[in-house]
């Protein structure tokens, strides 16, 4: 009965130890409770298979569930799922195995000794699970692709655990030189059962502090590229303004040359500037003086990179929304479509604004694209070289969408290589 205890209490940290490794290295396919009542389900069954006491049994299990857990849970691939699968269960037995060396040389005695006396079974497996938590540091440390963990400042929470384990077993050297009464070696063990919880919490804590850090790091981003997008716009407005002043008085200008010339020639002349002048100062009319600069700003860049801008129709101009939002949200779509557009041949953008209904304000945007990466889960996710940069436009659209409550319906086409983007928004 007291050896289950020691393993329910033993089985049950190693469950949310591999929980957390996987939940960081590769996210979830599902809500929390879920994830936690299969991993726990997982490492039973491993519990009631180990009572056979077969070291191949038990091992070959060990992969065979952990690989099937990865695979239906958590989103990996198949060649990180049987790598982990091969890798947790070693790092549990080379913890365990450790900690037999080291315990059975600190009390003087054999391996079978160590296995047989509940008292110093259930010893060994709490401080194993300090081994193992180094171990899991390293790891994580080693398979993850966040840069606030790949740092060599992460490796230091690994010292923890290890100074723990070995605080407790110098301890226990120290328990076997000097006679002591029972109620310190309880005591003892009390401190190991503490220590190994706390170490576990002060890990699990440095994990969550870095994901704030870098949620907190990329809303500054994100705060910091729309403000800067948006004054970049007002100069732009103000800019169109002058020019909208200047042009109105060259055509009082070319108006009145051409009132005091009786030539003809002269006259074709006139006209043609003043088509001109009127043709280039006539693109994006949707009466939204935000949205015409936006839109007239990737009319500049798509000439200057040899993407065809093409707008369908302009039935809405989304006046509804605040100039910010506008901003944030138009900006960061026809940049991602820009981006896309000019690493193909056809490189080619079409914009379309209307209505949907008498709810809805909506945006098709069709640009082309040579592929699309999406993670796990199927959703499309950022392909740039500056992982720096990764999905903060994608946050500041979702973001904009959410607050005023609309949808969006992101989709390629492999066979036209076109990516098209929807969003719907109520007014």
């Amino acid at each position: 009965m007291v050896k289950i205890m020691i393993d329910i209490i033993s089985y049950s940290v190693t469950a949310l130890l591999f929980w957390y490794y996987a939940r960081t290295l590769f996210g979830s396919k599902y809500k929390v409770p879920v994830q936690l009542l299969c991993t726990f389900a997982v490492f039973g069954i491993l519990m009631a298979l180990n009572q056979f006491s077969n070291p191949f049994i038990n091992y070959s299990s060990w992969f065979v569930l952990d690989l099937l857990l990865l695979i239906f849970v958590y989103q990996v691939r198949l060649k990180s799922a049987v790598l982990h699968a091969f890798l947790f269960p070693l790092i549990v037995l080379a913890g365990e195995f450790i900690d037999i060396i080291l315990y059975s040389s600190v009390i003087r005695t054999d391996f079978n000794y160590v296995n047989s006396d509940m008292t110093m079974y259930g010893v060994v497996n709490f401080l194993s699970k300090l081994f193992l938590l180094t171990f899991v540091i390293i790891l994580i440390r080693i398979f993850s692709k966040d840069k606030n963990i790949r740092t060599r400042n992460y490796l230091s929470i690994a010292i923890v655990p290890m100074t723990n384990a070995i605080i407790m077993l110098v301890f226990r050297y120290i328990t076997i030189e000097i006679d002591v009464t029972s109620t310190i070696f309880y005591l003892w063990m009390a401190a190991v059962v503490l220590l190994m919880v706390s170490s576990i919490f002060v890990f699990v804590n440095y994990h969550t502090t870095l994901k704030k850090s870098k949620e907190l790091s990329d809303l500054k981003l994100e705060q910091q590229k729309n403000e800067t997008d948006f004054a970049y716009l007002k100069l732009l407005e103000q800019k169109n303004e002058d020019m909208r002043i200047m042009q109105h008085d060259f055509n009082k200008h070319l108006s009145t040359i051409k009132m005091m010339s009786d030539e003809e020639n002269v006259h074709m002349y006139v006209d043609k500037l003043l088509s001109d002048v009127r043709h280039g100062s006539d693109f994006a009319k949707t009466h939204n003086k935000i949205l015409d600069v936006i839109i007239g700003k990737y009319v500049g860049i798509c000439e200057e990179k040899g993407i065809a801008f093409e707008i369908e129709s302009v039935t809405q101009n989304f006046s509804f929304m605040e100039q910010s939002d506008i901003a944030a949200l138009f900006n960061n779509l026809l940049e991602n479509a820009v981006e896309s557009a000019e690493q193909t041949e056809q490189k080619k953008i079409t914009l379309s604004l209307s209505s949907a209904g008498e709810k809805y304000a909506k945006i098709v945007l069709y640009n082309t694209c040579a592929g699309v990466k999406q993670n796990a889960k199927g959703e499309f996710v950022s392909t740039k070289a500056d992982t720096s940069a990764h999905g903060i436009g994608l946050k500041s659209i979702a973001k904009v969408i959410k607050k005023y409550g609309g949808n969006s319906e992101f989709s390629f086409d492999p066979e036209t290589k076109q990516f098209k983007s929807v969003v719907l928004i109520p007014h």
